[in-house]
């Protein structure tokens, strides 16, 4: 119950400390979002020392280099550190999602935000107008008649595309919305646009700057396309859902014998995951989770084992 109030808009109410507050706002970016996963490593580790110490300081503190920490405070300042100022305030915006996905008859049910439509009609008056008129007038009333009903015909077309991109994604993500990211499966754009029967192009229009309400919180649509990595027996796996295995593995490690990269193949393969070191490590790298080496000094200077 308490995830499902910190998901509820603006995302991060009901958290309970800051580090958590601002942890939530991080997951609903797109995975991949530049320095995500530092951003996210230095308010685990740093978060004291953010408001005090340059960027230059933190790189020599965490280990990473100076452009990447800069982009990772960048990432962060976009972060809303008390979201709950924001009601009762007319000058803030904040997110509103397009799209509602919940629960329904043991399957999934997609909904239109109807309130961002909007509400168009037309004039009954002009349009009565335009058969007592004769003329000029006549043909110039009748041309914006039809750019009137082209722009309401658009509008309906938008809608049934945006409609349509999301539930051949929840149809194909319900992995996700049952278990979280572990559950993420492959998907590219261009799969969705062969299924919409519509233009890849269309489907990228579709889902940029659009975000889908789910019970797991509110992502852009574009975090539900992820490309695929090859397994052993011939079903490939998401690379948003790898990703979140490798940090489970690193989480459960024993803390004064931190995993190598080669460590995480080796656990990784017994999933039947085939990948080369190279690709964990840069994964790794994308998660923000520095080598095992400084995980294990990391783990020394809190006073840890080891």
């Amino acid at each position: 119950m308490l995830e499902r109030v910190q998901h509820f808009e603006p995302v991060g109410v009901g958290a309970r400390d800051l580090k958590e507050c601002l942890a939530i706002q991080l997951r609903t970016l797109p995975s991949e979002t530049p320095h995500r996963g530092l951003a996210q490593h230095l308010i685990d580790h740093c978060l004291d020392d953010l408001g005090d110490i340059d960027a230059a300081g933190l790189a020599r503190r965490s280990g990473f280099e100076v452009e990447d920490v800069e982009g990772a405070l960048a990432v962060i300042r976009r972060l809303d550190p008390r979201p709950g100022l924001r009601f009762g305030r007319d000058d803030e915006n904040y997110l509103v999602p397009d799209v509602y996905v919940f629960p329904a008859d043991g399957g999934w049910q997609v909904r239109l935000n109807r309130d961002n439509d909007p509400r168009l009609r037309l004039n009954d008056e002009y349009v009565k107008l335009i058969k007592k008129t004769l003329g000029d007038d006549k043909s110039y009333l009748k041309d914006r008649l039809k750019e009137a009903q082209w722009l309401i015909s658009s509008l309906e077309l938008r809608n049934h595309t945006l409609r349509s991109v999301a539930e051949t994604i929840v149809a194909h993500q319900e992995g996700f919305l049952e278990h979280g990211d572990v559950g993420m499966q492959p998907l590219l754009q261009k799969e969705v646009a062969e299924r919409v029967e519509v233009h890849e192009s269309t489907v990228s229009r579709a889902t940029t700057g659009k975000y889908m309400h789910t019970p797991r919180g509110t992502f852009e649509l574009k975090y539900f396309f992820s490309v695929a990595i090859p397994t052993r027996d011939g079903r490939p796996v998401s690379a948003t859902a790898v990703k979140a295995r490798l940090e489970r593995l690193i989480a459960e490690e024993a803390p004064d014998r931190p995993l190598s990269d080669q460590a995480l193949v080796d656990r990784l393969a017994e999933d039947g995951l085939m990948l080369a070191r190279r690709t964990v490590a840069k994964y790794r790298e994308q998660l923000g989770i520095p080598n095992s080496a400084r995980r294990r000094r990391e783990a020394r200077r809190r006073g840890g084992p080891g």
